[in-house]
């Protein structure tokens, strides 16, 4: 047609037209002509290079004709001699190569990023993307050891191609695969590794610098697509969403389904709240679902897929504003007017040891065996192993705990734009999952926990609103009760010289260790008073068998029986991890056979030497209420991560007293309100103390698999989920809420 299309235009000019006129004629023009004038005469050919115009011959062109042809034209090639130049075939090869290549790329479609579909971002969506002989060219090109027979074992499809190159060297060739359609589209054309590469560092560390690298080299698309994905998710959830006639509306998330118990956690998320003037910072509450007792094969956990909306074809780099109504309330902030369900009793506060008695003697098995004492009443029990075998606390229990958490599935509705200090914004979260749950989730009594800070104004809500909310549970989370305890801790051991200990036995750096002790750093905190009441375990274990020379106090024979016993639990964590998970009921009852064993023979010694310290040295006294207040916190922390609900009201009631008398008046306040409350779910919301007593769950896990020895308290699993990610530089308020 290109020919065609020079001879006419020199046709054209001598007949007399304009050159700028005849420059204008296409190739269309003449192909619509020839149609015209030749009609099925005619036949028009589309050369397998693109580049290339059509071929024009006559219809009445055979088959066979054309046949012929090409076989002379091939016997014509192989006749040529062999001297020509090697590197001239090779260089055109390679072209032609290039140009079929080339040509398969145009057909390539990409993925559609307004909004993005997580279920293109799989390997099998890439492998289905990519033209099979640019995939094909690169394995043979990057698999440089193996060669393939095509004549013999030819290669129909691309999962044959796959298993035919290594596994690392497949991802690499999707990799490049994926950075060559990119440059040839000149990234017109989003590709799932670059997508996806450009949103995990954005997300990581929000560096536009480097997104924009990433983008120059062929690796990532540009920060601007970035903005303009996370724009189209937050608007695609919006319109999932909807509201409640312009007021906020709790909607379920995809992944929790009705059927199955469900609680709830809010707190509030801050992000830029330092700032210098006190401008552009974000207040929101932040709310998850948790959804435990999922079987890991069960059906249950893959999400429900949602109905995608409208795409707009209009891109956006941030949301447009939008204001969220609030539901309005009128809250007495003096003496509220208190409204329980039913009589409060006395009891529900006395001292109940019950299931902390069992575990403190099983912490002094702990203790026992770590300590590896050499001697106790007048019975040798040999030496201690040179390297310490016995895991820490936090390992000790997490062997000796049978009771295995399923995975809790965590789901999250959209943030209330509002600070929490606001009763409305409470009182809306209130209402919202109110309805939430009776309507979406069938549950009578939505479970809901929060700080101390919002449960003051939660229960004044509740109470001023009775009986619309009467049916709600709220709960003190137990992550914040630790950290106050963490604080109540630390007042109580302040000027005692406890920070110099950390400094200067270099476990923590003396800023650090004066931090500790005003309960805000959790994670360092708890570490220090673990080993510092392990030490004083220690040298206490040490002073009693002292006393116990002293007094003149004889073993009897069953006590020999703990020699045995603690030598074989020894040597089960000396042989290794593996054995260990292997036989763990055979050592968690070799531990509770020592507890046994210990509190049958030891425990009236052990309370007159506790009770003759305590009446000689002040100091003894002193650290002796230092180390009761670590293992109440520490058996308050077993309560949640091994979901006992038991355990956590007789660590929380034993708690009250300390916050009296060192002035945490609002833990104690409101604590007796929780506790009272919580010592009427029989009464109030018997299917959440069934679910808390016989389920095990008012606590959730975390983690991916099946476990012992980790659920934390609902309010825990927020920070570590929603508000870290939202305090972080890729967090959510970032995304969704430009300042």
């Amino acid at each position: 047609m290109a020919t065609l299309l020079d001879i006419f235009k020199e046709c054209l000019l001598q007949t007399g037209l304009d050159n700028v006129s005849v420059e204008r004629y296409r190739v269309q023009n003449l192909k619509q002509r020839l149609i015209k004038k030749y009609g099925d005469q005619i036949g028009f050919h589309s050369q397998y290079e693109r580049n290339k115009t059509e071929l024009v011959c006559s219809s009445a062109l055979k088959l066979g004709d054309i046949i012929n042809v090409v076989a002379e034209l091939k016997n014509m090639i192989d006749s040529c001699p062999q001297n020509l130049d090697s590197a001239d075939i090779c260089t055109k090869v390679l072209y032609h190569a290039a140009v079929i290549l080339r040509s398969d790329i145009h057909d390539v479609t990409g993925i559609d990023t307004q909004p993005l579909d997580i279920s293109d971002m799989t390997v099998e969506n890439v492998t289905s993307i990519v033209p099979s002989r640019l995939q094909q060219f690169l394995g043979w090109l990057v698999q440089s050891q193996q060669s393939f027979d095509l004549d013999e074992q030819p290669i129909n499809d691309d999962a044959e191609f796959s298993q035919a190159i290594k596994e690392e060297k497949f991802r690499h060739v999707l990799s490049i695969e994926q950075d060559i359609i990119s440059c040839n589209t000149g990234g017109r054309k989003k590709m799932p590794k670059n997508v996806a590469l450009g949103l995990a560092v954005r997300n990581m560390v929000r560096s536009k610098e480097i997104i924009t690298m990433l983008n120059h080299h062929g690796h990532s698309i540009n920060y601007w697509d970035c903005e303009q994905i996370d724009t189209a998710w937050a608007e695609e959830i919006l319109k999932q969403f909807g509201s409640e006639d312009g007021y906020y509306k709790a909607v379920l998330p995809s992944n929790i389904v009705s059927g199955q118990f469900v609680q709830t956690a809010a707190d509030n998320a801050d992000y830029m709240q330092d700032t210098l003037d006190g401008k552009d910072s974000i207040h929101v509450m932040s709310m998850a679902f948790y959804q435990g007792g999922f079987p890991l094969d069960s059906a249950n956990l893959i999400p429900r897929v949602q109905k995608r909306g409208k795409i707009s074809k209009v891109r956006k780099r941030a949301l447009e504003s939008s204001e969220t109504k609030l539901y309005e309330i009128a809250v007495a902030t003096r003496k509220p007017k208190y409204s329980f369900l039913k009589d409060v009793k006395a009891e529900f506060f006395t001292h109940c040891m019950a299931e902390r008695e069992k575990l403190q003697w099983l912490n002094k098995a702990w203790v026992f065996a770590r300590n590896a004492p050499t001697k106790l009443f007048n019975v040798e029990i040999g030496q201690g192993p040179g390297t310490q075998k016995v895991p820490g606390w936090s390992g000790f229990h997490a062997v000796v705990t049978l009771h295995q958490s399923l995975p809790t599935r965590i789901g999250f509705p959209p943030m209330i734009p509002a600070p929490v200090h606001d009763v409305n914004t409470v009182y809306t979260c209130m209402k919202s999952l109110s309805k939430t749950f009776t309507v979406d989730l069938h549950q009578d009594n939505p479970v809901i926990t929060f700080d101390e800070g919002i449960y003051c104004d939660a229960k004044r809500i509740q109470w001023a609103v009775s009986p619309e909310l009467d049916h709600v549970v709220i709960r003190l989370g137990g992550f914040h009760r630790a950290k106050n305890f963490l604080g109540l801790i630390g007042k109580r051991m302040t000027e005692s010289g406890l920070q110099d200990i950390w400094s200067e036995s270099d476990v923590y750096g003396p800023s650090v260790a004066n931090k500790i002790l005003s309960g805000t750093h959790y994670n360092r905190a708890m570490r220090a008073h673990k080993l510092t009441v392990e030490a004083f375990e220690r040298l206490r274990w040490r002073s009693f068998s002292e006393w116990l020379q002293q007094e003149d106090h004889t073993t009897s024979d069953k006590f020999e029986i703990v020699t045995d016993k603690r030598q074989e639990l020894l040597s089960a964590f000396q042989r290794g991890h593996t054995y260990v998970v292997e036989h763990r009921k055979e050592i968690r009852q070799l531990s509770l056979d020592i507890s046994e064993l210990l509190q049958e023979n030891l425990s009236p010694l052990w309370d007159q030497y506790n009770t003759a310290g305590q009446q000689c040295s002040e100091s003894f006294q002193f650290w002796v209420e230092y180390m009761d207040m670590v293992w109440l916190l520490l058996d308050f922390m077993h309560g949640e991560r091994d979901s006992n609900w038991k355990l956590h009201l007789e660590t929380f009631t034993d708690m009250l007293p300390y916050d009296k008398a060192f002035d945490h008046l609002n833990y104690f306040r409101w604590g007796t309100v929780y506790m009272a409350d919580m010592m009427l779910l029989p009464s109030t919301a018997p299917l959440v103390h069934h679910e808390f007593t016989q389920n095990r769950g008012h606590a959730v896990s975390r983690c991916q698999s099946e476990s012992s020895f980790n659920a934390v308290s609902p309010d825990m699993a927020l920070e570590q989920s929603e508000n870290r990610d939202s305090k972080t530089k890729g967090g959510d308020c970032r995304i969704f809420w430009r300042g």
